[in-house]
């Protein structure tokens, strides 16, 4: 679990999103992203237990960085106002499929896991995995579903408005087809990662979703 003041300090940092004062509270940043990626080293070691690839990862290889990119931006807020963690076999930096866990200012919190804006090689593989695949692939989404683990169903805003080239629209599986992006995730309540029990709930979300994540990978390694 992380302590309160984790969470406090993006708390300060969204009403406080300068230079001048994140540099008079370094050392209040310094123990909260030292306690958060504490929390990530523990739940690396947790999902070793579903993969031993995972067990290789330390936290500086998942855990984003909190300065923000504002080169392209018109939002010039140099500080992002959550931590994040990208957990995948390759660490945070590569399109493999993996877990991504979001610790919001605000509490608006989220685990997941899938894979975000693959290339359009390994898009076109994805896809034909599905159509290959689509009652496997239903019936892992289903089981997720059904976990009572507060998971949404998957969904993609940047969906193709018409069948990608080489579907057609009466494919069964055509709403999937159209997605850019393969994941799912679910908002946690405020409290939950505070609590002891975090560790055990984002583990028995990661076993959820493993299987998913290993459609993908498969999908990706032919």
């Amino acid at each position: 679990m992380l302590v309160q003041s984790t969470t406090n300090f993006l708390k300060e940092l969204k009403a406080n999103n300068h230079k001048s004062w994140f540099d008079a509270h370094k050392t209040e940043y310094s123990k909260a992203k030292e306690d958060f990626e504490q929390f990530i080293a523990g739940l690396i070691h947790r999902l070793s237990a579903i993969d031993p690839a995972y067990g290789l990862l330390r936290s500086k290889d998942c855990v984003f960085r909190i300065y923000r990119d504002i080169r392209f931006s018109k939002n010039k807020t140099p500080y992002k106002t959550h931590w994040a963690a990208g957990i995948s076999k390759g660490g945070k930096r590569v399109h493999i499929p993996g877990f991504y866990l979001h610790i919001d200012a605000e509490g608006d919190s989220f685990f997941g896991g899938g894979i975000w804006h693959p290339e359009a090689a390994l898009l076109a593989k994805i896809r034909q995995e599905i159509d290959y695949n689509y009652e496997e692939f239903s019936a892992i989404l289903k089981q997720i579903k059904q976990s009572g683990l507060f998971f949404e169903p998957m969904q993609d805003e940047e969906s193709l408005v018409r069948a990608p080239k080489g579907y057609t629209e009466d494919n069964p599986a055509i709403e999937f087809l159209k997605m850019r992006n393969y994941t799912i995730s679910a908002t946690l309540p405020p409290a939950l990662i505070h609590q002891k029990k975090a560790d055990t709930v984002l583990l028995k979300m990661a076993q959820t979703l493993q299987p998913f994540l290993n459609f993908l990978e498969r999908a990706l390694d032919e």
